[in-house]
């Protein structure tokens, strides 16, 4: 049995060779070998960051194979290598593989240096360790004496791309100059003038009858507060007490020109006697008066005085020695450039993308002011204008409830002027706009107006802002100019200086006044009342006059053409807003006093304006009349300002249709029956502040923080 058991295994052996060999055919195909894999190795070129520089380099090696790779060497603009390894040896390669190179950013030097005139003052500050990439800014003040601190470069959110300077300039500050007369420890006059630092004078005895002078001119370069004083004998002749021994005891009170005649008041003590009052233009006596008991004068003239002369009024004493320090005053006019030159009209048709949408309505919180009512209108707290308006005092402004935010309180921060004075209506304000430490004013009557530009930095320094010492000075020379009451040249200086007044246009209500955020030009969209053909200015921000004009037509989705949109903004991004309050019938989207928008872009270069209507709608507006809207680029917010209440709300989920409830936020200050403060036009800073533009008087307040206490949109 055993031997056929091997037997049987060996046929078995046997059999299962033979079939092995018959099913593995020996063929050109089998002869083929199995070429090997190949892998990836990838070099990347990355900060410390972990943030991408530079392309990926990529090779591809055998499978198993040993490889050397040489690192190309690669050179990234502000970054510099900090991995030193070159070759890498990566043996038998069987799986992708990746190499990092890594870099750590460049260090530059941020240097910031004072300058005044193109004069360097000094070094103020300087970071020696400023990472290529990050972001600088440095705002803090340092002190070079003699110069105060105008302006700056922008370097708000600028990026370190190298080696940077930035420079601060610096003014020279005026210093007061006294200069005296005097004979035996008495003064005879006293002069008063302004000086910049630095500034060399020379100052000539002024000639005294029956006084010689005992010194010749003084030279002086003035660094501070400088008196001068010139030494004089009695050389005979007559003495005299004058009346201007000491100042304050002489004033000049209201003067007024009517016709040919100038009337005023001048305070004296008794015992310095009478006098009388001389007017002089170009050093020529044109007419002269006794002074009252009571202090009051009545110059009749030989001659006319124009409008913009210059003349003095000084005082002549009992002794007919004229009083030195008399003020020379002026009849004021305005700082006015010429018009811009317009072109012809550039026509845009009809601009409406007319497509009929059922309007999605987003709730929102009630202020509590009617949509339909006017509210009970009032003035700020010292402001009558029956009787003082003069006002020197910061107002304020307190939200109340139901704001979504009781810390958006606003206070004074100009008094503009306020008075109604024929073709300049400047107790009509209508819209504002803020650009750099520019504010821009319109105001407006009867279909047409003019803008006023405000230099905000200079009048501040000038103490024309509510808390300086000069508060009501333009209120003050508006009225002058009115009643057509002399100014000192001092005031006459203030206006000229720091206000400028564009020439009249035909601009409609005034309200569509707003900024193009893209490059910060400004527009005026004109809307004269009962015309359909709408007007669209580009303002020349230096004449405050039109330089280029559009025409177009609106026509909604219903087919009616819209008659004079009253108000307009634009974001940052080219696109602009209209605000309109449904009136009339409610409909199956919307009811009266509900808010909605047009919204479109505008691009000046291919003179192209398409706008559509928005398909959201907000249940309620703030209050009855709309006066203005208006974009803050610091937080992407659109604002819609009516009397009394504003709104806030992401410009982009206009844009988008995203708009929800929880996307706006309100700001409510005042009752129907309390009373509100009539708005007229709103703007932002590049900070974000918010300045209001109020009537009754004209004021600027500005918002005591950012943005209003308002997120950002995104």
């Amino acid at each position: 049995m055993i031997k056929n058991r091997k037997k049987i295994r060996n046929v078995m052996v046997t059999s299962f060779a033979l079939l092995a060999l018959v099913a593995v055919p020996i063929g050109a195909d089998a002869k083929k070998k199995i070429k090997p894999k190949q892998v990836t190795i990838t070099v990347k070129y990355i900060s410390d960051k972990g943030e991408q520089l530079s392309q990926n380099y990529s090779v591809k090696v055998k499978y198993g194979k040993t490889y050397k790779l040489k690192v190309p060497s690669r050179s990234v603009k502000g970054y510099q290598l900090i991995t030193t390894k070159k070759i890498y040896t990566i043996k038998k390669v069987k799986k992708a593989k990746t190499i990092t190179i890594k870099y750590t950013p460049k260090t530059y030097s941020i240097k910031y240096e004072a300058w005044s005139n193109g004069k360097k003052l000094g070094d103020i500050y300087t970071n020696a360790n400023a990472k290529y990439g990050s972001k600088y800014n440095y705002t803090n003040k340092k002190d070079f004496y003699g110069y105060n601190r105008t302006t700056q470069e922008n370097t708000k959110s600028k990026t370190v791309t190298g080696n940077h300077v930035i420079r601060f300039q610096y003014s020279r500050n005026r210093y007061k100059v006294t200069e005296i007369g005097k004979v035996d420890g008495k003064q005879l006059y006293k002069n008063e003038f302004n000086v910049n630092y630095l500034d060399s004078i020379d100052r000539t005895p002024l000639e005294a009858p029956g006084y010689e002078a005992t010194n010749g001119k003084i030279t002086t370069t003035i660094e501070r507060d400088t008196t001068i004083t010139h030494q004089y004998k009695n050389i005979g002749g007559v003495t005299y007490e004058p009346i201007s021994v000491n100042p304050t005891r002489l004033e000049f009170g209201t003067k007024q020109l009517t016709g040919n005649t100038i009337t005023g008041t001048r305070i004296i003590s008794a015992n310095q006697g009478k006098g009388r009052v001389e007017v002089l233009l170009n050093n020529k006596i044109i007419g002269t008066a006794n002074v009252g008991s009571n202090g009051t004068y009545n110059v009749s003239l030989n001659q006319p005085i124009s409008k913009g002369s210059t003349f003095l009024i000084r005082t002549i004493d009992r002794d007919s020695e004229a009083v030195v320090n008399s003020e020379t005053f002026t009849t004021p006019s305005w700082n006015m450039p010429a018009a811009s030159t317009l072109g012809s009209v550039t026509n845009l048709s009809d601009i409406m993308n007319n497509v009929k949408t059922l309007a999605t309505t987003i709730n929102t919180i009630s202020t509590g002011l009617s949509f339909t009512d006017t509210p009970n209108i009032i003035h700020s707290t010292n402001h009558t204008s029956a009787n003082n308006f003069y006002e020197t005092t910061a107002n304020t402004l307190t939200p109340i409830s139901p704001s979504t935010n009781l810390a958006r309180s606003f206070s004074t921060a100009f008094f503009l002027p306020d008075e109604t004075i024929p073709g300049f209506p400047f107790s009509a304000p209508q819209n504002m706009m803020i650009v750099g430490n520019y504010l821009y004013e319109v105001i407006a009557s009867g279909n047409k107006g003019r803008i006023v530009r405000y230099d905000m930095e200079t009048m501040k320094n000038a103490g024309l802002d509510a808390n300086g010492n000069n508060a009501d000075v333009l209120r003050k020379i508006a009225t002058s100019v009115r009643y057509n009451r002399f100014v000192t040249n001092k005031q006459y200086d203030l206006m000229q200086q720091h206000v400028l007044i564009g020439n009249e246009f035909n601009l409609g209500h005034g309200q569509g006044f707003a900024v193009n955020y893209q490059d910060n030009s400004l527009w005026f969209l004109a809307n004269p009342d009962g015309v359909t053909k709408n007007r669209l200015y580009k303002i020349n921000a230096n004449s405050l006059t039109p330089e280029k004009e559009y025409s177009f037509t609106i026509t909604n989705p219903w087919g009616t053409e819209l008659n004079g949109p009253k108000n307009f903004a634009f974001d940052d991004q080219g696109n602009f807003f209209i605000a309109f309050k449904h009136t009339g019938a409610d409909g199956n989207d919307r009811k009266n006093g509900d808010l909605f928008f047009y919204k479109g872009t505008f691009n000046n270069e291919t003179s192209t304006m398409v706008m559509e209507q928005d398909t959201q709608v907000i249940n309620s507006v703030p209050g009855n009349n709309i006066q203005a809207i208006a974009f803050n680029k610091h937080n992407g917010n659109l604002y819609v300002q009516t009397d009394g209440a504003y709104i806030a709300l992401p410009a982009t989920a206009i844009v988008n249709d995203t708009l929800t409830t929880d996307d706006i936020t309100t700001a409510v200050y005042g009752t129907m029956t309390g009373g509100v403060r009539e708005s007229e036009g709103m703007s932002f800073d590049d900070d974000g502040y918010a300045y209001q533009l109020f009537n009754y008087g004209a004021e600027i307040m500005k918002s005591i923080n950012p943005d209003n206490g308002i997120p950002d949109s995104d």
